[in-house]
């Protein structure tokens, strides 16, 4: 321990004099008390606003649960780009989301090709479609490799699975290929509805159908794990080409907006990271081509083909 001791009493009263000046000084000089400042109000720049919710309708072509996960990344990615809030809403079949394009529910939707024509006059118009190889695809009938069932003739009698009325590989254009082949719905084969194309393989695959309707690569897709399985199924028969499903833009979003969105899907095949959200979206996806109504004008005419598929 330090001690100091003055010599006399004169001695240490000056000294504490001095003391108490120091601190005095230095309290004045350096340790003033904070004054709180009057913060103002920061402005609000368009950057800084919230963002706007961007609501992308979808179908549910496939396992929902499995859907919305594989759509995560283009979420983050579009929310990234646009300075907007991205929510993807699944549809619970084909007719809900036309309706809901009807409503205008959707700033963006993905709805299949025969929801889009279904819908367009809503005020939707295409904007993109993706390619896988190429920018279109095809449906197909598949059955198990060994039901017997080499063509189509062969389905007579047979009972065949589709996706949805409004699924055009997973329904129309199969239907379309039936018939053409002198098959009637309902007269020369039973058939039902399964609601996605992961069902229908699924149910072929099981025997609870001696066919289904589903796009082309479906069964390779359900069971690229298990390719014994895969294996157990073929393509009986494909159908015309399609134009692969556009997605569409509700024609009063702002024009800015609308390019931003188209020129983020445009440039996804050009980044490393644009092309991990292309795969997580599809195994053979490879990116996004500009498109107009116009591309869907061929399917158009395939509807007027009248056929009776009964009741379901």
């Amino acid at each position: 321990m330090i001690s100091f001791r003055s010599s006399n009493l004169r001695s240490s009263r000056y000294c504490r004099l001095i003391v108490y000046v120091f601190v005095i000084a230095l309290l004045v000089s350096g340790c003033k008390p904070a004054v709180k400042e009057e913060k103002k109000t920061p402005e609000i720049k368009p950057s800084d606003r919230p963002a706007r919710v961007l609501i992308i309708g979808n179908i549910p072509s496939q396992n929902v649960l499995d859907k919305s996960r594989r759509y995560v990344p283009l979420c983050a990615y579009l929310e990234e780009k646009i300075n907007a809030r991205v929510k993807f809403v699944f549809a619970p079949d084909y007719d809900s989301i036309v309706q809901g394009m009807k409503n205008k529910e959707y700033d963006l939707v993905m709805p299949g090709t025969m929801g889009y024509v279904h819908g367009h006059p809503a005020g939707y118009n295409a904007i993109l479609a993706p390619v896988s190889k190429e920018p279109f695809y095809r449906g197909t009938i598949i059955a198990r490799a060994d039901a017997g069932i080499d063509n189509l003739n062969d389905l007579k009698g047979k009972s065949i699975c589709f996706v949805d009325r409004g699924s055009s590989s997973g329904f129309i254009y199969p239907t379309i290929a039936l018939l053409d082949a002198g098959l009637t719905p309902g007269k020369d084969f039973s058939f039902d509805f399964v609601k996605g194309h992961d069902n229908v393989v699924l149910n072929v695959f099981l025997g609870q159908f001696d066919a289904g309707a589903c796009f082309e690569g479906a069964h390779q897709e359900v069971f690229k794990e298990e390719p014994e399985k895969n294996g157990q199924l073929k393509v009986v028969a494909y159908t015309d080409k399609i134009y692969n499903a556009p997605l569409a833009a509700r024609d009063d979003l702002p024009p800015a907006l609308t390019a931003s969105i188209t020129e983020v899907f445009l440039s996804l095949n050009k980044t490393s990271r644009g092309q991990t959200v292309l795969k997580s979206l599809g195994e053979e996806l490879t990116g996004y081509i500009e498109i107009d109504d116009s591309c869907y004008d061929g399917f158009r005419k395939s509807l007027q083909f009248e056929f009776e598929t009964g009741k379901d």
